[in-house]
């Protein structure tokens, strides 16, 4: 896109015709729709994240993520909520709405024995 932009911005400032303007303020309008588009399916999603140390991203994620839950007693987590987006809702858990490039490391451990 960008390529067709720039060798049509080329061909009119060498030869101003109309028809080669209207070609570029054409591409110049779909590259900005395209920008718009892309940066509103990355805006993240809503996010729950009600257990103790659990963390929930709404989009991407590239950096690694560690939870470590000491002195929680086991229990089956709870349902997840009836809204919509990203929810974590056990003790460390980990949800991400979009890819995952980074580590994930979790632990939960039981109230300790003294």
């Amino acid at each position: 896109m960008s390529a067709v932009a720039g060798v049509v911005t080329n061909v009119v400032t060498e030869d101003p015709q109309p028809s080669l303007i209207v070609a570029l303020v054409a591409l110049v309008a779909v590259g900005a729709a395209l920008q718009m588009l892309i940066s509103r399916s990355d805006s993240g999603q809503p996010v729950h994240a009600p257990g103790s140390g659990s963390v929930a991203v709404g989009g991407k994620n590239e950096a690694p993520i560690k939870t470590k839950i000491v002195g929680v007693a086991p229990q089956q987590p709870p349902s997840p909520p009836a809204v919509s987006g990203v929810s974590a809702s056990g003790p460390g858990a980990v949800s991400v709405g979009g890819d995952n490039t980074g580590e994930i490391e979790t632990s939960v451990e039981a109230n300790p024995t003294p």
